[in-house]
């Protein structure tokens, strides 16, 4: 074997495939750019892989507290008008039970009117309390990058 200009050319003697062959090794350099450049690919793709990550738990994070905000919204707005509807069904009794001269009556009034109200929400619930519910939050958890900037 005799080494030329970084090339290695073998004889015949030894080698079945031609009378003279020239094989070229992968010279010093050409290896370390090469390491180097799958390091460098194998550091972006991660970069990237981690970015996405963050991006997904940022946006989760986003949608979970928009979410539980809205509930805790929901909430106060609907103690707050707990509380109202409670003064207006005592003053509803009272004033039923001074047209009625009967305390036992005017309350009864006021609450057979709240089980006919049971009732009626509990038939039609799943027609259109359940399906806005369940759209509210979709609508919030799926909202698309345009609606949110646009808000």
């Amino acid at each position: 074997m005799s080494f030329c200009n970084g090339l290695v050319a073998t004889s015949l003697i030894g080698s079945s495939t031609s009378f003279f062959s020239v094989e070229q090794p992968v010279p010093q350099y050409k290896a370390h750019k090469l390491k180097t450049f799958f390091e460098e690919t194998r550091n972006l793709v991660e970069g990237y892989v981690e970015d996405r990550i963050l991006l997904f738990k940022l946006q989760t994070g986003e949608k979970i507290a928009k979410l539980v905000s809205s509930f805790y919204i929901i909430f106060f707005i609907g103690l707050l008008l707990f509380i109202i509807l409670l003064i207006l069904t005592v003053i509803a009794g009272y004033f039923l039970a001074f047209l009625t001269d009967n305390f036992i009556i005017g309350f009864g009034i006021v609450a057979v009117i709240y089980v006919i109200l049971i009732f009626i929400v509990y038939t039609m619930h799943k027609k259109f309390l359940g399906k806005r519910v369940m759209n509210a939050v979709i609508k919030l958890l799926f909202e698309s990058k345009e609606e949110t900037h646009a808000v």
